[in-house]
């Protein structure tokens, strides 16, 4: 972390983002989108553990220099790593700028934004990935002109931390939301 080009106020833990993409299973020749993807350091990690794995990455903080994607890419270049196939602005959730990530995946690998940003969210992130998901499996949704987002069996991997005074069930989503998805 200490020779990361782009740093940002809430970075993910490198041995975090390891472990995400661990846990993800990563195999050669993977996709993997991280809708939430901030200074990229689940990016990083996917690339370093599985050198073939196509990345991009999505983050409404790639504007008006909150989050330079330059650097982003500056990363991973001087740790010879396959750079992200996109780094796009904008809002995971809309469908126009999902469909250009050119789905489906086979993982999706996230770190929402708990922590600092939270205060400008309305909804629980988790809930948000899973609509997502949901919206773009919808064969009757109008939008839906693109593939599903997640390939079928693929894997969902997201940072979910839990307060000393929050019930897990509290913080994870419904059997309902999951069925859904």
């Amino acid at each position: 972390p200490n020779t990361r080009i782009c740093v940002t106020n809430t970075p993910l833990c490198p041995i975090a983002a390891c472990l995400l993409c661990n846990l993800a299973q990563l195999q050669p020749h993977q996709s993997v989108l991280d809708p939430y993807a901030g200074s990229g350091t689940i990016l990083l990690a996917a690339a370093l553990l599985e050198p073939t794995t196509r990345t991009v990455g999505i983050d409404i903080a790639f504007r008006n220099g909150l989050i330079d994607r330059n650097d982003i890419l500056q990363d991973f270049d001087v740790r010879n790593l396959t750079r992200p196939d996109a780094l796009l602005y904008g809002d995971c959730n809309n469908v126009t700028l999902l469909a250009q990530t050119n789905p489906p995946f086979d993982c999706i690998l996230s770190d929402p934004p708990y922590g600092l940003r939270e205060s400008t969210i309305t909804r629980r992130p988790m809930d948000d990935l899973l609509d997502m998901i949901r919206r773009s499996s919808d064969d009757n949704n109008d939008d839906n002109d693109s593939s599903p987002l997640l390939k079928h069996g693929g894997r969902l991997v997201v940072f979910v931390p839990q307060h000393h005074n929050q019930s897990l069930t509290d913080i994870l989503p419904t059997n309902i939301q999951m069925q859904e998805a």
